[in-house]
C-alpha cells in the first residue's frame, strides 16, 4: 500500500506528516450533505480545525502581537454581537492603516477571530498584529464590556492556543469556527511525495536548519502506521522554554522523543 509524505511550512514551525495513503490516484467523492456527523469523524474535523488554525497563526503572527478578548457585559442577540464586533474591526483597520500596518508595509489588518458563549458570558477572543494600538483607546470603543489585551509570547508552535480558542467543541451547525481577515498568508505546502511502505523505517530527512521538536508514531485502528514531526527553525529555539532548549543542546537535530498516541482512525 502506498504511503504519503507531506510538509507543511509555516513560519518557523515545519510539519512532517507520514500516513497511510487511501486515495492515491482515485478520486474519492464527499458524502451527501445532511449525513449526521458521527462521533470520530466530528473528533478528526475538530483537530484538523485545531491544525489548519495553529498553522495560520505561525504563519501571521510572531512575539508581541496582540491576543484581545472582547467581552460582552451587557445582554446582546447573536446578530447584534456581530454588529458590534464589526464597527470595531472597522475602526481597527481605520487605527492600524493610520499607524502604518506595524510590520505590514500596505497597512492592512491582519486578524483571526473567535466566539465563545457556551457557559461563559458571550466573548470574542481576536488576534492581530501589533502597531502601537493601547488598551485605554480600545476600551473606550469597546463599550459594551469588558476589555482584556496580553501579546504573544513567539512560541514557533501555536497549537496550544488553537487548541484554546477552538476548545468549544460544540458549534453551532453550519458556522466557521472562526473568520479571518483575506490578506493572511497560507502556510506553504509543496507537492507531497508517494512512498513505499517500507520508507516508513528510515527518519525522514529534516532541513539542516531545523529542529525535530516533536515525533508521534503509532498506527491506525486498521493497522496502518503513520507518523508526525513537528520541527522548528533554530533561529527561534531561544523562545522554547529552558528545559526543551537544554534537551536540544544536548540531542541535536534529532531531540524529538517517540509519543504513543491513540488510535485516531487518521
Amino acid at each position: 500500500m502506498p504511503y504519503r509524505e507531506k510538509r507543511i511550512y509555516s513560519g518557523a514551525m515545519l510539519e512532517i506528516e507520514r500516513v497511510h495513503c487511501t486515495s492515491c490516484g482515485r478520486i474519492i467523492g464527499r458524502r451527501p450533505r445532511g449525513v449526521p456527523t458521527g462521533k470520530a469523524q466530528a473528533k478528526i474535523n475538530l483537530r484538523n480545525a485545531q491544525l489548519k488554525l495553529a498553522r495560520l497563526m505561525c504563519e501571521n503572527f510572531r512575539r508581541g502581537d496582540y491576543h484581545i478578548t472582547l467581552t460582552f457585559g451587557q445582554s446582546m442577540t447573536r446578530e447584534q454581537q456581530a454588529e458590534a464586533l464589526a464597527k470595531l474591526l472597522r475602526w481597527l483597520r481605520k487605527v492600524c492603516r493610520k499607524a502604518g500596518g506595524g510590520r505590514y508595509a500596505d497597512g492592512d489588518l491582519r486578524y483571526i477571530c473567535v466566539r465563545e458563549d457556551r457557559g461563559v458570558r458571550p466573548h470574542y477572543h481576536l488576534v492581530c498584529q501589533a502597531f502601537g494600538l493601547m488598551v485605554d483607546e480600545l476600551a473606550k470603543v469597546w463599550s459594551w464590556g469588558r476589555v482584556d489585551m496580553g501579546t504573544l509570547d513567539g512560541c514557533p508552535d501555536y497549537g496550544w492556543l488553537a487548541r484554546y480558542l477552538t476548545k468549544q467543541e460544540d458549534q453551532d451547525k453550519g458556522r466557521k469556527r472562526w473568520s479571518q481577515s483575506k490578506n493572511l498568508r497560507p502556510p506553504y505546502m509543496p507537492e507531497p511525495k508517494i512512498l513505499k511502505r517500507k520508507a516508513l523505517s528510515y527518519r525522514p530527512k529534516v532541513p539542516k536548519d531545523y529542529y525535530a521538536l516533536t515525533h508521534y508514531r503509532n498506527a491506525t485502528a486498521g493497522g496502518y502506521e503513520w507518523e508526525y514531526i513537528i520541527c522548528i527553525r533554530k533561529d527561534r529555539k531561544q523562545e522554547l522554554p529552558l528545559d526543551i532548549q537544554e534537551q536540544l543542546d544536548q540531542a541535536g537535530c534529532w531531540s524529538a522523543y517517540t509519543e504513543d498516541m491513540e488510535q485516531t482512525g487518521l
